[in-house]
């Protein structure tokens, strides 16, 4: 068993270098081990293209036969843009399949053990397997629930506050921290902002990464005042709006909007601000984890900008409160990253 861990976690930091480009699909790593060797491992790059499986076997050539073959999930067992791992593995002459997660995607759900298990191949799956549904947050809630995974991302001081009372907001945070947001809009496939935002700060939302990727930009509300010099279509990146339907009084539908960029193709949605968009969607119960910078500043003012506006609670049993949190240093900043949920 400790072997099959140390195995299956090369596989899934090889699935790491996925991220950010292999949306709708998961990110996935796989490994070929003969005789307690590496003889030939891969990553899933981008949809369309060779499954980790394929590339691992491609590279372990007729030293995959009777060898072990690690994947972080479950292999498919359907045609979809590429054939069937499951027959490439077979065709390998793989003696054991090792896998960490099973596959979310009811097509292909425990398919692939059953048709190995036929064929006389060894299975064992949920070696490191809350690792591996990690890295495929995005993927499950797209396949699941038919909506983006969404982060809200908020930058603030001490006191909370996103901006001071004349609108002034760069910079709250460090470059330090303004890199790790770089690294988490690489990781999304949709960044969302609020068009206040928009006309206000006149945001570029660039994306920087290892590999050259498009991202979708999401505007919510009308593009009354913003013109089409705003630094936000700079970049060539698609940008659309998100505007009420009439007679809805201002309001979007969030949810539907969500299943609509999930049809899209996008099943990650990265929530920028400001502190209106972010209590929508907080309010909604549509915010599945929070990235929060706090900076050691005070900016104070009672008409300074909060970090989440809305009409907030009214008792305490409404709040929501953080779970699963991490605390990390970044520079002079504290990130504080998890989930949340209400005291009730």
């Amino acid at each position: 068993m400790s072997e099959d861990k140390k195995w299956m976690r090369r596989a899934i930091k090889l699935a790491e270098r996925g991220i950010g480009t292999t949306s709708p699909n998961p990110r996935v790593g796989a490994v070929v081990v003969l005789g307690g060797k590496v003889v030939g491992e891969g990553f899933h790059q981008r949809a369309g293209e060779d499954h980790a499986e394929v590339i691992a076997l491609k590279r372990a050539g007729s030293r995959a036969r009777g060898a072990t073959l690690y994947v972080s999930l479950e292999p498919c067992a359907t045609v979809g843009k590429t054939p069937p791992c499951t027959e490439a593995i077979l065709a390998a002459g793989v003696k054991r399949v090792v896998y960490g997660a099973t596959d979310p995607n009811p097509a292909n759900r425990n398919r692939a053990a059953r048709i190995f298990k036929s064929k006389g191949v060894q299975v064992v799956s949920g070696i490191c397997s809350e690792e591996s549904e990690a890295m495929n947050r995005p993927f499950n809630s797209w396949m699941t629930q038919h909506r983006p995974w969404v982060t809200l991302k908020l930058a603030a001081s001490l006191d909370g506050r996103i901006a001071t009372r004349t609108g002034e907001s760069k910079w709250i945070t460090s470059p330090e921290s303004r890199q790790k947001v770089q690294e988490l809009r690489y990781a999304a496939d949709a960044i969302l902002v609020g068009a206040n935002t928009v006309r206000r700060d006149n945001p570029h939302l660039g994306v920087r990464g290892p590999r050259k990727k498009q991202i979708l930009k999401v505007i919510l509300g009308t593009s009354r005042g913003i013109g089409p010099k705003a630094r936000i279509f700079a970049s060539g990146d698609p940008v659309i709006f998100a505007s009420p339907k009439p007679g809805k009084k201002g309001r979007v539908n969030l949810r539907g909007l969500l299943r609509e960029l999930g049809r899209r193709g996008a099943a990650h949605v990265l929530i920028e601000g400001g502190g209106e968009t972010a209590a929508s969607f907080l309010e909604a119960g549509l915010v599945d984890e929070v990235y929060w910078f706090l900076a050691p500043k005070l900016i104070g003012g009672r008409s300074a900008v909060p970090s989440v506006g809305g009409k907030g609670i009214s008792r305490m049993s409404k709040a929501l409160i953080f779970c699963n949190m991490t605390v990390k240093k970044i520079g002079p900043d504290y990130l504080f990253h998890g989930s949340l949920e209400r005291f009730e």
